[in-house]
């Protein structure tokens, strides 16, 4: 049986992946005026892939924030809000799709995830094992907050003038750090794993030496 700290990023990536591809084949041949319609509202017409999405990228959210805890990485301060904060929004959105409150939960969601994204790319760039993807994961950040402005000014002025169209880029870019994630703490957890388990043959060698003796 895989240990918890390698079993949470591959739930967590199968999860993200899943998602994905569940938003392609609802997309084929969905419902028109896709572009100028709410995530939470199209959830609630296009024969429920995109509500399922909405639930696995949520639960992958959480998924991977258990998993970061497990391998004890960057994720201290408002990070480790965060991320559930969108985890939560985005189920909530999935179960109750075209409401006032998946609108509302769904849009808390992006906005958390969008400055989770930030703050781990500071965090990232910090610590050795993850400085790998602190550069990619800033320009997500960069990404989602260029979509979140966007966003802000089709739903005010803009009068919602394709405003599906931005927030299903702000998901996509969102998704794509749920995925950056997952892929590397996949990497990480299996490497601290490797080097817990070269230190307990260590220990073992030594202990069969002793008893030897």
């Amino acid at each position: 049986m895989l240990p918890l700290r390698r079993l949470y990023p591959l739930v967590a990536g199968v999860g993200v992946l899943g998602a994905s591809m569940t938003l392609v084949a609802g997309r084929v041949g969905g419902p028109a005026g896709m572009a100028d319609m709410t995530v939470a509202r199209y959830a609630a017409v296009d024969g429920e892939h995109a509500a399922a999405a909405l639930g696995l990228l949520g639960v992958s959210s959480l998924v991977l924030v258990l998993g970061m805890w497990a391998v004890r990485g960057p994720m201290g301060g408002w990070t480790q809000w965060l991320m559930p904060v969108f985890g939560v929004g985005a189920v909530v959105a999935a179960l109750v799709p075209g409401t006032a409150v998946a609108e509302g939960a769904l849009l808390v969601a992006m906005v958390a995830m969008a400055g989770a994204a930030a703050l781990m790319s500071r965090r990232f760039a910090e610590d050795e094992r993850w400085r790998a993807i602190a550069r990619p994961m800033e320009w997500l950040a960069l990404g989602a907050g260029a979509a979140l402005a966007v966003l802000t000014y089709v739903s005010l002025p803009g009068h919602g003038v394709l405003v599906g169209l931005v927030e299903w880029t702000l998901l996509g870019v969102e998704t794509a750090v749920l995925a950056l994630v997952a892929a590397h703490l996949t990497r990480v957890a299996w490497e601290d794993a490797g080097r817990q388990g070269g230190v307990e043959e260590v220990a073992y060698g030594a202990a069969r030496r002793v008893g030897v003796r």
